[in-house]
């Protein structure tokens, strides 16, 4: 991922995603060899949808949303477990304060309402203890595969037609223009069917009023290519990632210097130098007679 940090507007307050992508993250790729994409859904244990109302928390309902689903509820402690899992918007709202205070932009949340990225959201949860670590997935299929490992943070620009959620099917479409940024969480696959669920955290929005909905694998890939990022929180059951570099590319030998003329080519030289020399044809500058002398003196015709 490139370097880049920049702020996305919007007129909506709840869509307040910065990009945060730091090129350190490909050292950082979420292992999905030997995966496939396939059915999954893990269950989520919070009691109530949560619902950001007006205020940019998007990244912190979606670490709530995440961490109050398996396989990471059953890490916690049981005072953190029943705060991520009770649905309301107090353990959010004090997380948000954390990112806000750990992040990069200008103030800090109550009162300065600015949103936070989904980068800035695994490493607060890293350094409150809640998980071990977090790395990334930089494309759909990689991504896709990943989720039958856990789900995962999406943060996408938010599209204009992603706001007609198809309430009895559940669809939105990457369509329309760009209206902000929006963190979620991904939480399970119908393969067959090419469909990727996620949980959003405005109440009773989407799909039957559950607050969830599903975007087409095309789709997504087209969020991903515009911006978009995944972000894996890794359970406290596992191990630190650990920085994992880049193939040392295969150095190009050089090729070997092509050898001089060997003796024999000298002496074929020599001889024909000098029966040249010795013909009535040889002519010349005197320039020219000096190193055909010079030459003949260096490699005497025996």
């Amino acid at each position: 991922m490139n370097d880049l940090k920049i702020r996305i507007a919007s007129d909506d307050d709840r869509l307040k995603r910065h990009i945060n992508h730091d090129a350190r993250s490909a050292f950082f790729r979420k292992d999905v060899s030997g995966l496939a994409v396939a059915d999954v859904e893990w269950t989520c244990h919070l009691l109530n949808v949560l619902d950001q109302g007006d205020v940019g928390s998007c990244t912190a309902e979606t670490a709530d949303e995440i961490l109050a689903s398996d396989p990471y509820f059953t890490t916690l402690d049981d005072a953190t477990r029943m705060a991520v899992s009770e649905g309301t918007q107090d353990w959010p709202l004090a997380f948000y304060h954390d990112e806000t205070l750990a992040d990069t932009y200008p103030g800090t949340y109550p009162p300065v309402d600015t949103g936070s990225d989904g980068l800035t959201m695994a490493k607060v949860l890293t350094a409150r203890g809640l998980i071990s670590g977090y790395q990334h997935t930089f494309t759909a299929d990689d991504a896709l595969k990943g989720l039958a490992t856990g789900p995962a943070a999406w943060g996408t620009n938010w599209k204009s037609g992603m706001d007609d959620v198809d309430t009895t099917t559940g669809q939105v479409k990457y369509t329309g223009a760009t209206r902000g940024g929006h963190e979620l969480s991904l939480y399970k696959i119908e393969a067959a069917a090419g469909k990727l669920w996620f949980r959003n955290h405005w109440g009773s929005w989407g799909y039957r009023g559950t607050g969830v909905a599903w975007i087409s694998f095309d789709d997504f890939a087209k969020s991903l290519k515009d911006q978009g990022d995944v972000t894996w929180l890794t359970p406290l059951t596992q191990p630190a990632p650990v920085p994992t570099p880049p193939p040392t590319p295969v150095p190009v030998p050089t090729p070997p210097t092509p050898p001089g003329p060997g003796i024999n080519d000298v002496v074929a030289l020599a001889a024909g130098t000098a029966k040249w020399r010795a013909s009535v044809l040889y002519s010349g500058t005197s320039q020219a007679r000096k190193a055909v002398n010079t030459f003949l003196s260096k490699y005497p015709v025996r």
